[in-house]
């Protein structure tokens, strides 16, 4: 494959390893530089005997996530909201057990200490499931404002209900009508239906388990049933270049007029609002925006996990999803990143394949 395109030869040299230590069956790839396409490629397979295409839906898991930060940020744009509200006078159920002052600047900044609400059945329907992230208490000796730690899905739970409270639509409806489609995100699902699932064109790669050799399809999330169920944390599906399209307009190189919220609100979400805590789910001190991993200007790790390589200037913006993703803007260089890979290897492998990825595409590109 590396020796298709030269001009992008260490980039897809460092997929084509993956491919060689069975980290992933296949995969896709999309650059661009100033809103102009540099690369837009599959890679290997979807499964096994089948060609992977650019127009397949993948599983991106948590690159996802600043689709919904996007919308609440039209909607609190709209609606005259500050980050500062208590998140209990939209979800007045939240504000019990410890919870009463948390904010939106907790949620975005994943400061919020109620992880143990991540532990709940993913399976369970929308209203029980906001029930249950109610009812769980504040974690035990947290201070708000002093701790930090990724909240894998809870906290999105909350932004998507309150999407639906200040909307008046569904979660998924919302962020596929008022995100998604304006956006030029023509393929990008947050639920499927039934009869959408089996559609030909809605060809659905799978995702893999390729940790210690093995090769096997997630048990879950590849069912038909996951795909139908809206998961404002993980469960966006869709061809990579769509998020690379999302990541552009944020750059200011999308559709106009832009559905986008103002400049001065993707500032404030984009850049820099938690400095240098250290991430007691990730394990490294990482900077936050709203709904925006940083590159960090503080480092606790020689590469925390989930950044952009070593090459990503300060300022740049992005989110990756757990072993397989990754998408960021770096507004230095005009750049747009956007990678999935079908194989979950196992987080030490997967940061290792990711950084190399993201380093050889500023070494193909000239920008080190």
């Amino acid at each position: 494959m590396s020796s298709e395109r030269p001009e992008f030869f260490l980039t897809l040299r460092a997929f084509d390893e993956g491919l060689k230590n069975g980290w992933h069956l296949g995969a896709q790839l999309y650059v661009s530089l100033r809103g102009k396409t540099q690369i837009s490629v599959p890679i290997g397979e979807r499964a096994p005997g089948e060609r992977m295409q650019n127009s397949d839906l993948l599983l991106w898991l948590s690159a996802g996530k600043p689709l919904t930060a996007i919308g609440v940020a039209q909607l609190l744009e709209q609606h005259g909201i500050l980050e500062t509200s208590p998140v209990c006078e939209l979800i007045p159920e939240f504000g019990v057990r410890g919870k009463e002052h948390i904010t939106l600047h907790h949620l975005f900044t994943h400061m919020g200490g109620f992880r143990d609400a991540d532990q709940l059945d993913e399976n369970l329907p929308w209203a029980t499931m906001m029930s249950a992230i109610c009812a769980t208490p504040l974690e035990k000796d947290w201070i708000l404002g002093q701790k930090a730690a990724y909240h894998t899905a809870s906290s999105w739970y909350l932004l998507g209900e309150m999407i639906q409270k200040l909307s008046g639509q569904s979660f998924a409806e919302y962020i596929q009508n008022h995100v998604a489609r304006p956006l030029g995100m023509s393929r990008t699902f947050l639920e499927l239906s039934p009869s959408e699932c089996s559609e030909p064109a809605n060809a659905l790669g799978l995702l893999y388990n390729t940790f210690a050799g093995k090769q096997q399809p997630h048990s879950s999330w590849n069912s038909p049933d996951y795909c139908q169920r809206p998961r404002p944390g993980s469960n966006v599906r869709g061809p990579i270049r769509d998020l690379g399209c999302f990541y552009e307009s944020l750059l200011g190189y999308g559709p106009t007029p832009s559905p986008l919220p103002s400049p001065a609100m993707i500032a404030r979400f984009t850049t820099r609002q938690r400095l240098g805590f250290y991430d007691h789910t990730l394990q490294g001190s990482i900077d936050w925006g709203y709904g925006f991993l940083i590159q960090p200007l503080v480092q606790s790790t020689v590469n925390p996990p989930y950044t952009y390589g070593s090459h990503a200037s300060a300022a740049t913006f992005g989110h990756s999803g757990n072993q397989c993703s990754c998408a960021f803007a770096d507004p230095a260089h005009g750049l747009v990143v956007a990678w999935i890979c079908n194989g979950r290897p196992g987080e030490r492998i997967h940061q290792m394949r990711a950084n190399a990825i993201n380093n050889a595409i500023y070494q193909d590109l000239g920008l080190i």
